[in-house]
């Protein structure tokens, strides 16, 4: 501000991590109240750009761009003749000195009209040149420092996000001192700087550390104590989603309730945070499905903690809500964190162990390299991989794009959703967390084997006679784990043949042990 300096700088930082809040709490709060005030705040939304097609982009941010100017400058109200006079002076001289001197002396006011005629072409037909001129008058006239935030770029293709980086860099040029803001994911702007506009363009670059899920968790239960004391000598209640009702006076209990679930617990926020790929926005997602769901018995904690009695809540019952939400059983069809692993495409039938293989390739080349870059194989290597223990290319990538469709593994370019030839996929913390409870849960296994359509009327008598008896909770779960996993360990052995005496396929070879 005080050298009149402009500046490009990348707010860099993963999905979810909260990159939009930190520039925007940075601007309304943080920043001193008097700089704050010299500044002319733009944010362009690129999430309101429906991406259909690229050539119209330029076109979508300069009227973008002309709209949020407006907004931040007059309001609701539209510039008047005088200031918009004041913005396009240089042309009003030109126009009174050369081509319409002659209208100028003799009829002041005509003049004055065919001039409007000429700003109205700028507004309609002109956008960027009028934002430009717009930014350029804030410097000059009005003393303030354009700061312009291009945000969401990261949910495009890498070929939209080099044309907003060259646009970007094109109104720099222009204005020369604004002060303009990128936030961005720390793989896209990898990509960008090995390939694109960032190895032409200097900026400099912020990264934005995403805190751990328990620490969210806690700071959310410190707001519910903020607002107890707030609610203090009040009456009301607040309702739950699953219909349970928590009288304000009975707060405190729940938010001590809270604290027992999340934050003693130190496993479940592991998981909370592992199954969201540590995105802030689904962490908190799945902690309310969590907290909401009738494995937890919120209202029976409640109770327990307003009766002094102690407060527990055995791991089985935690995972059982996390795994299955507001239903007795998983349900695929209502569950976006979670995917059943042992689940069979009856157009590509198989083993139900495939999902699980893959899984571990892609954490065993993830654990061979140090560099997280070289941890990603291409689609093609790990079709080439399977073909020899018998599973068909087709098969392969049918599993594969389930894996992509619930965040178990992640493209190198975040904004691919679909499998392609030559596409490049690793392992995210949400693969590795199912791989975990697929082989050291019995919670999760038991509920996977109680959903899973099996290829035998026999275990699928069994299995649904199992899930109504009576008994030990732990008992009929470890019966219902062994009675499937024999099944799915059979199945594995129809389908699929690791070669032996080979290094390659070493962890193939031991992960049948390590699940037994």
């Amino acid at each position: 501000m005080e050298v009149s300096r402009g500046e490009k700088v990348l707010i860099i930082g993963n999905k979810g991590s909260g990159k939009s809040t930190f520039i925007e709490r940075f601007f309304e709060v943080s920043l001193n109240r008097e700089l704050r005030a010299k500044c002319l705040f733009v944010r362009i939304d690129l999430a309101m750009f429906a991406g259909d097609r690229e050539d119209s982009l330029g076109d979508w941010l300069d009227r973008r761009l002309q709209g949020e100017i407006d907004r931040a400058l007059y309001g609701s109200d539209s510039p008047e003749y005088d200031e918009l006079q004041g913005v396009f002076f240089s042309d009003y001289q030109k126009w009174s000195k050369g081509q319409h001197r002659h209208l100028y002396e003799s009829d002041h006011n005509a003049f004055k009209i065919e001039f409007g005629k000429h700003l109205n072409n700028i507004i309609e037909d002109q956008p960027h040149r009028y934002c430009t001129e717009q930014l350029k008058n804030v410097l000059s006239s009005r003393k303030m420092l354009p700061c312009i935030v291009f945000d969401n770029t990261d949910q495009f293709p890498v070929e939209i996000q080099q044309r907003v980086f060259q646009y970007a860099n094109a109104v720099f040029e222009e204005v020369k001192s604004a002060f303009l803001i990128i936030p961005i994911t720390d793989r896209t702007v990898w990509q960008l700087s090995k390939e694109g506009p960032l190895q032409s363009y200097k900026s400099k670059s912020f990264y934005l550390p995403v805190p751990s899920t328990k620490k969210i968790l806690e700071k959310r239960i410190q707001y519910v104590g903020k607002e107890i004391e707030a609610q203090a000598g009040k009456t009301g209640q607040y309702a739950l989603p699953n219909g349970v009702r928590i009288k304000i006076d009975n707060l405190k209990a729940f938010a001590a309730c809270l604290e027992s679930v999340f934050i003693e617990n130190e496993f479940i926020a592991r998981r909370i945070g592992f199954l969201s790929n540590f995105d802030i926005r689904r962490s908190l997602e799945l902690s309310r499905r969590l907290m909401t769901s009738h494995h937890i018995g919120v209202d029976h904690l409640v109770s327990a903690y307003i009766a002094k009695n102690e407060i527990e809540i055995p791991r089985w019952r935690i995972t059982t809500g996390l795994v299955s939400g507001p239903h007795d059983y998983f349900r695929q069809d209502q569950s976006s964190f979670i995917l059943n692993l042992f689940d069979v495409d009856a157009s590509a039938i198989n083993s139900p162990l495939l999902k699980l293989r893959l899984l571990s390739l892609l954490l065993d080349k993830e654990n061979s390299v140090n560099n997280a870059l070289d941890s990603y194989l291409t689609i093609g290597e790990i079709e080439g991989y399977f073909e020899p223990m018998g599973v068909p290319a087709q098969v392969t990538r049918t599993n594969l794009q389930q894996l992509i469709s619930f965040r178990l593994i992640e493209p190198y370019d975040p904004t691919e959703e679909d499998i392609r030839p030559g596409q490049k996929v690793s392992i995210t913390t949400s693969g590795k967390m199912h791989r975990e409870l697929a082989l050291y849960d019995p919670i999760f296994f038991s509920q996977m084997a109680l959903v899973t359509g099996v290829r035998s009327a026999d275990l699928a008598s069994t299995l649904k006679s199992l899930s109504r008896s009576g008994g030990s909770y732990n008992a009929k779960t470890k019966r219902l784990r062994r009675e499937f996993l024999d099944y799915c360990v059979g199945q594995d052995a129809r389908f699929i043949k690791v070669p032996q005496n080979n290094e390659n396929y070493v962890g193939q070879l031991a992960l049948i042990d390590e699940l037994q």
